[in-house]
């Protein structure tokens, strides 16, 4: 890692002699800047945000303390390291007080400033890798709830929005909707979070707050929350420019189902099953698309060219997994309709058959290694 560094100090001589000694001395230090006065110290370190800031106590227009104090009361992250010479010990002394980093003391040498700016960088590494813990731990927490309201699991429902308020998810938006994605798991799925939260981010915009959780070793879902009324078309042309890019970006073959927009945060679970749903009629539809539970909601009955008895012939041999029966049933269905049927409606029956199917055959048998145990949707059944 590279730590930008910016020298304050009001002689240019000493400001060229220290950037020198900096790049020279210490490699993983650049100097991006230097200042010759506290108070365009204070403009340049709040423009460049320098990770550490190398000032003069003793300077013209605003010296290094009220520099120093000023940046702190902005709220800059930046580690001040002090350039004291010995009469200016009160002063440096008054700078600790406000929480720099160190201080050198003038004539400056070369092993010192090394040595100083070394533990500067080696605190600030320590402090980014405690942060970095800190985001992980909290992404965790944030996946565990929102899959607990997935699942619903049987935690208290009141309990999961406080936690999920905490971890800053919001619980008060107008409206949620979830798009379960099936990407193949495998080795892609290193690669492919950190692209889909990018790529969320760019394309679902409109949302107030939006979160891509794995799921399941080869599917993710992503969580969206509205402030305002949604219209639902819109929201899947975002979704297939996000799928399109994201398929690309990862290298896999990406399919999608999306959910109705709900109203409240206990219904995001209605969505995540309504876009689960959607998914599986990718055999039907064709992989890398999205398929949304408004378009597979409208196919609501078997085709009424095929006589009731032998519907319910079929659906007695699909739910008893009777391959035999299955087959000689839909050959007997053929031979009744085939003479009177032309080639368009040959394969509108066949895709109703199909379709029957699907909506008969129990959900585990569908996806059983992704779903195995949980509760079926109304649609699988």
């Amino acid at each position: 890692m590279i730590y930008n560094v910016l020298v304050v100090e009001d002689e240019a001589l000493i400001a060229e002699g220290i950037k020198f000694l900096i790049e020279r001395m210490v490699p993983e230090c650049h100097v991006v800047g230097m200042a010759f006065d506290g108070l365009q110290g204070y403009e340049t370190a709040m423009e460049l945000n320098p990770h550490i800031i190398l000032t003069d106590i003793r300077m013209p227009e605003c010296d290094g303390i009220e520099m120093v104090r000023r940046l702190k009361e902005a709220g800059n992250p930046a580690r001040f390291i002090i350039l004291s010479g010995y009469a200016d010990f009160k002063y440096a002394k008054s700078a600790i007080a406000l929480g720099v980093e160190d201080y050198i003391t003038k004539p400056i040498e070369e092993d010192e400033l090394c040595s100083v700016l070394k533990k500067s960088c080696n605190s600030i590494w320590e402090s980014m890798k405690k942060n970095n813990s800190v985001l992980e731990m909290e992404h965790s927490m944030k996946e565990y709830v929102l899959k607990d309201i997935l699942d619903l699991s049987g935690v208290d429902l009141e309990k999961k929005k406080s936690s999920l308020d905490s971890l800053g998810f919001p619980v008060m938006c107008r409206c949620y909707s979830c798009i379960v994605l099936d990407y193949g798991g495998g080795e892609s799925g290193e690669a492919f979070y950190p692209l889909a939260e990018e790529l969320a981010d760019k394309y679902f915009h409109f949302s107030k707050s939006r979160f891509v959780i794995p799921y399941s070793v080869s599917t993710a879902v992503v969580i969206l929350a509205f402030d305002e009324e949604v219209d639902y078309r819109g929201l899947l042309n975002a979704a297939g420019r996000f799928r399109l890019e994201l398929a690309e970006a990862a290298g896999v073959s990406l399919s999608g189902g999306a959910g109705l927009i709900h109203h409240r945060i206990e219904e995001i679970k209605e969505s995540f099953e309504e876009a689960r749903c959607a998914l599986n009629y990718k055999m039907i539809r064709g992989v890398d698309s999205i398929i949304s539970y408004e378009e597979i909601r409208r196919i609501t009955a078997p085709p009424k060219l095929i006589e009731p008895e032998d519907v319910k012939l079929l659906e007695s041999c699909i739910d008893r997994m009777d391959d035999k029966g299955c087959r000689q049933t839909i050959e007997e269905i053929f031979r009744k309709v085939e003479k009177h049927l032309t080639v368009n409606d040959l394969q509108l029956l066949s895709l109703n058959l199909v379709l029957m199917g699907v909506r008969r055959m129990p959900f585990m048998q569908l996806q059983l290694n992704e779903y195995l145990g949980r509760p079926c949707h109304p649609c699988y059944q």
